[in-house]
């Protein structure tokens, strides 16, 4: 009896551990929360920058806090700590709770999963999980060589039914590699890289870290200083490199010894004012030696963590040689590589045979080998100037982010840019551009993890089913289908074939499981879909003189002026709006002709598109073109309502269109300067809002300053602009170049008497939005009978056009 009774007992508290009632959600109770991350056996497609792959038996550590009263933002110093919990990663990426020692070390023990009140916490999380200081966010002792690497989940709700987290981290520290490999004409199978010594390193171990910050770059003097000793050798065997994980270095020039062997000699390239750079968090610098018989140059790369080697290519020497080291003059052609590196400097008289000054080094045996010179002139793979090493990183990794949508692309395949895919197999912006019967990809991880970088706390977790649904496309049956991937976090967009080069637009959305109305204001994430033969991106666009139309597959692209091309240098703007199915290169009489160069239409700062005006259209208050789903029936979409409301709101509602009938600044509360730059207005930075595909972003102020007079007043006309009647738009020609700008009116802010969200001026005034901010304001173009007057727009509300121009 006494053996039964406790049997019921044991079942009855397992029934009742975590209170579990039979309906409605449960505003108390205590329940276990698990927790997830990208695991070693994800596939390469949802590892982005911001959510990186945790190594099996990693240790993590997780915090949760609770926001004070008012507080708008994650703030571990003055909100409330819950808990903390230590865990170690899984093959499938989850996390099992596991003991760690101070260092982060698995440690041997019972440990268990973290229990909380259901309620809304922010969750920090690092790993190795060293331990915490005891005021709970306060982390001490991270040191070069270690992967340390951070993750935060703000606001996020713990219920009955939603227990589970996922945290998507990012690398606190930066990687460096050491290449060496041969010109042309050179033996390579004896060259092996040994190690390199780094000098002003970052001070170790760092200053303390503090949970959802950054580990603070430094630099330190000749003592601070860094070995990499890890060896790997290229897929090809015909070079290798040394790597390891430092801590993140401020801007400043540092010394480094490189050491590599030939036919098992040591040698040693002794570095000394390697020009100034930082080594940013995430990112990793590939120094690489290109070896010839009488100099070395050190070329710098940088590219994604996983990369492997970053082989530098070290173009076509002109020795003839046998490939000895005392034969062929093994000099480089061919610029700088093949991965578009730079040259930072130059060893020169190298003896590889006694070297400098003769003799070895006492204690590493190694022969000092030629005389270092830093490059004094530093350019790009295409010639251009290089004045800051730093500026240059970010943007090749911009280019490097934006796939086949990015500048030199490989080309576009019969169903769109590679097949309709760019990096990693998935594109990672807002807008995906293909042929018709293309297929595109899109990356939700990738968006999730950016929107919450940007403070945005969005309901995703990869591994759970959701269901993508088309919210409204211009054409009907433009979209045939849609699916989603949950193991790997992908939404995948087919189109028609069938609709040929007229093209059209689409937005398509992902929602949770078993949502059948895309209005339901559920919406986690949403995409354009921009159906089209333009292809701007394609290679041989290198020249970029002023005043020049590049000739590109369904179209041009163009550089406008001298103060154009100044201001954007070796960049090139689309000939048409973004969502435009046509452009024009002559002026059109008709208003059917004129049509498809109209484009869709934008609020400041917001990633979803508006449709424009029916066509035939010239009046004001307008209907908007029609729209339908996936099965053809018209949706009467988008709609309007009253504003303004928070970037959540409008993140979930992208078929609505939110005025402001006060007449105040913005559709979105409070106002975010970032939306649509998250850099400054002098580096602009594309942000996760951006409308533009990959590879293109927002235009920015200066981009139309050649069109007239000085920015922010009334453009002259000077010869170069011609405007026409409510049919057309504006030509702006100069040097033979027509750019066409059409005038599809605007979707009103809300400040006319009963024209809330509604189309005016459609045939005879345009506007396009730039990213660049004045204060509360944002700039445009704008234009009608009487000519372009770029001017500062009064309401970030208004649906503008948009205008791409290349990252």
């Amino acid at each position: 009896m006494v053996k039964q009774y406790f049997a019921v007992l044991a079942v009855l508290l397992t029934l009742i551990s975590c209170r579990k009632e039979p309906q409605g959600e449960i505003t108390d109770g205590i329940c276990q929360v698990r927790f997830s991350a990208p695991g070693p056996v994800d596939a390469a497609s949802r590892l982005t920058k911001a959510a990186v792959r945790l190594p099996q038996g990693a240790t993590v550590c997780v915090a949760a806090y609770q926001r004070t009263a008012g507080g708008a933002a994650p703030a571990p110093q003055t909100d409330m700590w819950r808990a903390s919990n230590t865990y170690a990663v899984q093959a499938d990426g989850s996390l099992a709770a596991s003991l760690a020692d101070a260092a982060g070390n698995p440690a041997a023990g019972d440990a268990a999963d973290m229990e909380l009140h259901t309620g809304t916490y922010d969750f920090y999380a690092y790993s190795p999980a060293l331990k915490p200081e005891e005021d709970h966010y306060t982390v001490k002792g991270v040191t070069h060589y270690t992967d340390f690497m951070g993750a935060l989940v703000p606001a996020r709700a713990v219920s009955r039914s939603a227990s589970s987290v996922n945290l998507l981290f990012e690398h606190k520290c930066s990687k460096v590699r050491f290449n060496v490999v041969t010109a042309a004409g050179m033996d390579n199978s004896s060259l092996a890289a040994d190690s390199v010594v780094l000098y002003k390193m970052a001070v170790s171990p760092a200053q303390d870290f503090t949970l959802g910050g950054d580990l603070v770059p430094t630099q330190g003097g000749d003592a601070d200083t860094c070995l990499l000793k890890r060896v790997e050798s290229a897929d090809d065997n015909k070079s290798t490199s040394v790597w390891d994980i430092v801590l993140p270095k401020s801007s400043g020039s540092f010394d480094a010894d490189f050491h590599l062997k030939i036919n098992g000699v040591r040698y040693v390239l002794k570095a000394q004012g390697i020009p100034a750079m930082s080594l940013s968090k995430g990112v990793q610098h590939i120094f690489s030696a290109v070896v010839r018989k009488g100099s070395v140059d050190l070329v710098l790369n940088v590219a994604s963590w996983d990369a492997v080697s970053g082989e530098v290519n070290g173009g076509a020497g002109s020795g003839a040689g046998s490939g000895s080291w005392d034969e062929g003059d093994g000099n480089v052609g061919g610029g700088s590589g093949a991965n578009h590196g730079i040259v930072i400097g130059r060893w020169e008289n190298v003896d590889w045979n006694g070297g400098v000054g003769g003799n070895p080094d006492p204690v590493t045996g190694a022969v000092s080998v030629g005389t270092w010179r830093p490059v004094q002139a530093i350019v790009d793979a295409g010639g251009a100037s290089v004045a800051d090493i730093d500026s240059w990183v970010q943007k090749t990794l911009a280019a490097q982010a934006g796939g086949n949508h990015g500048g030199a692309v490989d080309g576009w395949g019969e169903n769109g840019f590679e097949d309709g895919i760019g990096r990693g197999g998935t594109l990672q912006a807002n807008c995906g551009m293909t042929k018709a019967g293309g297929v595109l990809k899109f990356d939700v991880g990738d968006r999730i993890a950016q929107a919450r970088i940007a403070g945005l706390a969005l309901s995703w977790i990869c591994g759970v089913d959701y269901v993508p649904l088309v919210v409204w496309q211009d054409v009907a049956g433009l979209v045939t289908a849609v699916a989603y991937d949950a193991v790997n976090g992908c939404v995948t967009v087919t189109t028609d074939a069938a609709k040929g080069a007229g093209g059209g637009n689409a937005v398509v959305g992902l929602f949770p499981s078993g949502t059948t109305n895309p209005v339901a204001g559920t919406c986690i994430w949403s995409w354009h879909i921009w159906v089209t033969d333009y292809q701007p991106d394609e290679a041989g666009v290198s020249a970029r003189a002023a005043n020049t139309a590049y000739l590109v597959s369904g179209g041009q692209v163009h550089t406008y002026g001298a103060r154009f091309v100044a201001a954007n240098p070796e960049k090139v703007i689309m000939d048409r709006n973004l969502g435009a199915v046509g452009a024009l290169y002559a002026y059109a009489t008709s208003a059917g002709v004129n049509y498809p160069t109209y484009g869709l239409l934008y609020q400041w700062g917001r990633k979803d598109p508006f449709q424009k005006a029916a066509l035939g259209t010239t009046a004001n208050q307008v209907s908007t073109q029609a729209t339908y789903n996936i099965s053809g029936t018209a949706t009467g979409l988008p709609v309007r309502a009253s504003g303004p409301v928070a970037v959540s709101t409008a993140v979930r509602n992208p078929h609505v269109f939110y005025y402001n009938a006060s007449g105040t600044l913005d559709w979105a509360t409070p106002s975010n300067n970032a939306l649509w730059n998250s850099g400054t207005n002098a580096a602009p930075v594309k942000s996760v809002y951006d409308p533009c595909p990959e590879g293109w972003r927002i235009a920015t102020n200066g981009t139309w300053t050649d069109f007239g007079s000085a920015w922010g007043a009334a453009f002259s006309k000077a010869g170069s602009w011609t405007t026409y009647d409510v049919t057309g738009g504006g030509l702006y020609a100069v040097g033979g170049v027509k750019a066409w700008y059409p005038a599809p009116g605007f979707c009103d802010a809300g400040s006319r008497a009963g024209g809330e969200g509604m189309l005016w001026h459609v045939g005879n005034h345009g506007y396009s939005w730039s990213s660049t901010i004045n204060g509360t304001e944002a700039i445009r173009l704008g234009f009608n009978a009487s000519g372009p007057f770029p001017e500062i727009s009064n309401n970030r509300a208004y649906g503008f056009s948009v205008r791409c121009i290349q990252e």
